[in-house]
């Protein structure tokens, strides 16, 4: 019901153009009007209001004591809805979504994430995480990681981020007592995809004897078998690049000088044809090229 006492919304726009600029035909400039459009804005708020909002003396242009207070409001209202929208526009501006498997996001794009929106270069990150790669080249993200032999993805242009190369990994701590690293598990998951890996079908590839033999405890996930490892339940196969942080801090170390490389590599894709937003470029260089090592 407020809303019918409302004059037309495009009436007060031109109100406010005309009472700031004392002139008709100064605000038709500054609208792209003519003058007779912004008289006929005019007259048509001053019918609504049943009140004069403006005087003219000379050739001079004036508000009436009505217009001036409701220049004033007016101005107010104008600037609060120029704020809100602007506001509004930029977060839809800024927002990147980026989407990946589980153990992408949670050991490689999340550490990045937050280092890049604490950078200069920050803005608003959505991320999304599956393993189902069919869903992930399917979604409406505007980026995504992909795991694959060739980067060969039809629709979407892809550049490497890394390969796939796999390795023994262990708390630090159990390196220090042979008598653990002699009794350690090996820590596995189930594949759920044929290029997927686990000990299962890395093992035999790699020259490891003294890994053989040793009892399996079966995780939930990858993510799982490396939080155990973390906690020094036992060996996990890790991924040297996906692990770098943990490698790097001393959270995890390597076991051994094995190395099994899988043939895949991870790259980072974007949609062919479609141009990136600013805010999707600037995201897409930084994890390729990278604000730290």
């Amino acid at each position: 019901m407020r809303r019918k006492s409302l004059p037309p919304l495009d009436s007060l726009i031109f109100f406010e153009a005309a009472a700031r600029l004392n002139s008709f035909t100064l605000a038709a400039e500054e609208l792209f009007v003519t003058q007779a459009a912004v008289s006929k804005r005019i007259r048509q708020l001053e019918e609504h209001l049943g009140s004069a909002l403006f005087k003219r003396i000379g050739r001079k242009l004036f508000l009436t004591d009505r217009g001036e207070l409701l220049r004033e409001k007016v101005s107010m209202g104008l600037d609060y809805f120029d704020a809100v929208f602007s506001e509004f526009s930029a977060r839809q501006q800024t927002r990147v979504s980026v989407a990946s498997n589980s153990a992408v996001t949670m050991f490689w794009l999340m550490p990045r994430v937050k280092e890049f929106s604490l950078s200069e270069a920050s803005c608003q990150i959505d991320l999304g995480n599956t393993d189902n790669q069919e869903d992930l080249i399917q979604g409406d993200n505007d980026l995504i990681v992909i795991y694959d032999r060739k980067g060969e993805v039809p629709g979407w242009n892809a550049s490497l981020l890394f390969p796939e190369i796999l390795v023994p990994v262990v708390h630090p701590d159990i390196l220090k007592a042979d008598s653990r690293l002699k009794e350690a598990p090996l820590l596995d998951y189930t594949r759920l995809a044929p290029d997927w890996s686990n000990w299962g079908s890395v093992l035999p590839r790699m020259d490891a004897p003294d890994l053989v033999h040793r009892p399996v405890v079966r995780c939930r996930s990858f993510a799982h078998t490396i939080g155990a490892a973390v906690r020094g339940e036992g060996v996990a196969l890790g991924s040297l690049y996906l692990l770098h942080n943990e490698l790097a801090n001393g959270t995890l170390t390597v076991l051994g000088n094995q190395r099994y490389e899988t043939g895949l590599s991870y790259y980072l894709c974007h949609r062919a044809g479609l141009a990136l937003s600013a805010e999707s470029r600037t995201f897409c260089d930084y994890l390729l090229t990278g604000l730290s090592a």
